[in-house]
């Protein structure tokens, strides 16, 4: 089949969609934007687990149960001298400090990189826990060892001032009194699994923005380049967003943290303005990261410049085929699940690879005439070089019935 090629090509003509108002740039709209911290009191948070489904659930069963909470085994915290947790008895057999079976081997290099200077923060250094043997009066601590090991190996070699030796130094511990070493192995998966909600890369993000647009404090580099990745992002009308957020689906917002991260500043901004200027209406698919991840690397690899005429091109083949970047995205999907179970016999013998979506984009803009260069690697990924075999072969037969031959 033949058509026009070049700039009078149909298949890329971009056809201007009428840009509205986005809610998310007014002032106040993004939760990002915030100036100054404010404080929310106990009691709001009493009420909200009241009126929370799992609570109420909670509550309903213990009642029903009559079984209530000990308040008393709440741990005690107190500043325990470090030589507590160093005693060794006759026989040299130590009777207080680590447990082996409950604690992790000491990770020499991890403690290294935390008591770096510019890394490491004392006031930041928490309690460590610990059970407390009502026989003995002995310590067995169940967690924070890289905490409490780094402290007083400081303190030992003089890189920490303390009027006095290390096994002095009182540093704070939160215990409880048991003889139950299954408590103590129990206790440590709570602490680092199940019983511990783990911090989000989206508040990871917004901890990050808020040191430095809140405080003002430009002392990380790693705040900083985060900061400027979101300034980035918001000014081309894009917006990092709490996967909770009422605001997720709306114009411009995105979720996938992790993978916005790992882009440049130059990839960021050639995504986010991309999208801005032709997908504006939509909110951001996963895709887009990928995709100019992979045309950033593989263009300048072939030392090839990436115009605006070309950018426009492909955002009109992807609106007049596919109506936006995220059907394509599954389609592309689709079609490498056919491929895969032709060609292997199953999808699991060959994985999803995000690199499809640009080699993909790439190649259908080849077979549809397109005349910007791209790189050759980008053609010869997932070709198999025989009529019907590759990938690209795999997608609608609305689409391939479009393809030049």
């Amino acid at each position: 089949m033949s058509h026009p090629m070049g700039t009078s090509n149909p298949y890329f003509t971009y056809t201007e969609i009428t840009r509205r108002n986005n809610p998310l740039s007014f002032p106040g709209m993004y939760a990002l934007d915030k100036k100054e911290d404010t404080l929310r009191p106990l009691s709001e948070n009493i009420a909200s687990l009241e009126e929370g489904r799992l609570f109420k659930k909670t509550v309903r069963t213990m009642q029903d149960a009559g079984t209530v909470y000990n308040s008393a085994h709440i741990p005690d915290i107190a500043r325990i001298p470090l030589g507590e947790f160093d005693y060794i008895d006759e026989d040299g057999k130590a009777v207080s400090g680590f447990s082996n079976m409950v604690q992790r081997k000491l990770d020499t290099a991890h403690v290294g990189r935390f008591m770096e200077p510019g890394v490491y923060v004392p006031q930041l250094s928490q309690a460590v826990y610990a059970i407390k043997s009502p026989v003995t009066g002995k310590f067995t601590i169940i967690d924070g060892q890289h905490t409490v090991s780094g402290v007083a190996a400081a303190i030992k070699n003089k890189i920490m001032s303390f009027d006095g030796e290390w096994q002095d130094f009182c540093y704070p511990v939160l215990y409880v009194e048991t003889d139950d070493l299954s408590f103590a192995l129990r206790s440590f998966g709570l602490i680092n699994g199940k019983g511990k909600m783990k911090i989000t890369a989206y508040k990871e993000l917004e901890l990050s923005v808020f040191v430095v647009r809140v405080c003002g404090n430009t002392d990380d580099e790693d705040d900083v380049k985060v900061e400027r990745k979101v300034t980035i992002a918001q000014n081309n009308g894009c917006y990092a967003m709490d996967p909770n957020s009422a605001m997720v689906g709306k114009p411009g917002t995105f979720t996938h943290i992790s993978q916005f991260r790992s882009l440049s500043d130059k990839q960021i901004e050639m995504a986010t303005a991309w999208h801005n200027k032709y997908f504006h209406y939509n909110n951001v698919d996963g895709a887009l990261w990928f995709m100019f991840k992979y045309f950033d690397n593989a263009f300048s690899n072939a030392k090839i410049k990436i115009t605006d005429e070309f950018l426009e091109e492909i955002a009109g083949m992807i609106t007049n085929l596919f109506a936006d970047y995220d059907q394509f995205h599954q389609d592309t999907h689709t079609a490498w699940n056919a491929w895969a179970t032709a060609r292997y016999g199953n999808v699991k013998a060959n994985p999803w690879n995000d690199n499809a979506i640009a080699a993909m984009l790439l190649q259908m803009y080849k077979r549809l005439g397109g005349e910007h260069p791209v790189p050759q690697v980008s053609l010869d990924e997932y070709n198999n070089f025989a009529k019907g075999t590759s990938l690209i072969d795999f997608f609608s037969e609305e689409v391939t019935g479009l393809f030049v031959e």
